[in-house]
């Protein structure tokens, strides 16, 4: 049975190590530590919307316990996009990375505990390693080319029709 974290540093740490998992960075306790002082750790209830598509972005979130959902909407009529994210799930950092508005809506499917990342605190995440940028930017770049890949199997399909 899995033990759960006790303290900030624990929850932390989980998180970081959940987001990092398939990069193979390995952050230190006393890199961890840095971002301790950065970060809050907010509690949202089942159903609360984090933030819709098209609002302001402002912070990004590291899904710390529990579930959420999300769609992203189309401008073409096509149906939403909807998709689920688990702990160690990065969330928000697309407008925090590029000053764009949200690309989705998100909302809780369970009592849920996030690490909220200020500006200034996700800036600190990335500079602690310099592959770090790197890794982010892939994870952007990735679910970015799965919404469009998703609209274009959409598009193909009602063209046979």
């Amino acid at each position: 049975m899995a033990t759960r974290p006790k303290n900030v540093f624990e929850i932390i740490q989980a998180a970081l190590m959940d987001l990092l998992a398939s990069s193979g960075i390995s952050l230190g306790a006393s890199e961890i530590w840095s971002v301790v002082s950065r970060v809050s750790i907010v509690h949202y209830r089942e159903g609360h919307t984090l933030f819709r598509q098209g609002d302001e972005g402002f912070t990004a979130y590291i899904l710390a316990a529990g579930s959420v959902r999300g769609e992203v909407e189309f401008t073409d009529f096509a149906p939403p996009k909807m998709f689920s994210l688990d702990p160690g799930a990065l969330m928000g950092e697309i407008s925090l990375m590029s000053g764009i508005r949200r690309t989705a809506t998100v909302w809780s499917t369970s009592n849920v505990k996030l690490l909220e990342l200020s500006p200034t605190a996700f800036s600190h995440l990335l500079s602690l390693r310099p592959e770090m940028s790197e890794v982010l930017a892939k994870m952007v770049a990735e679910r970015q080319e799965s919404d469009h890949e998703y609209l274009k199997r959409l598009k193909t399909l009602s063209n046979l029709d």
